[in-house]
């Protein structure tokens, strides 16, 4: 009789629960999309202030001279001296160690 009324318990719930379980998936998905775009949005806007850097750019990346090709939302395109494009997320652009290149002297950035 216990083990009946359990049952019948649990298959009462076990709709709302599965709602529930749901209902916090969907928020988790939407909160790390909603947090990355926003450090996108957030490193996109930080490079694009800096006056001194934008497309046709020379800087020395990794000991080697590029130049920027392109800077968006999600990435920074530079292209270096043998031809080869590089692709660098945009949020780790301000963690790495580069420098532009000002009348062919590089400048610490």
């Amino acid at each position: 009789m216990e083990q009946q009324a359990i049952q019948q318990i649990v298959t009462a719930i076990a709709p709302e629960l599965w709602v529930l379980f749901l209902q916090a998936t969907a928020t988790v998905i939407l909160t790390l999309i909603v947090y990355q775009l926003l450090r996108n949005v957030a490193a996109y806007i930080t490079l694009r202030f800096d006056k001194e850097f934008g497309k046709n750019i020379k800087v020395i990346f990794e000991g080697e001279e590029a130049l920027v090709i392109d800077v968006n939302m999600r990435r920074l395109t530079l292209k270096r001296q043998n031809g080869n494009d590089v692709l660098i997320p945009i949020t780790k652009v301000g963690q790495m160690s580069w420098e532009i290149v000002r009348n062919g002297i590089g400048g610490k950035t």
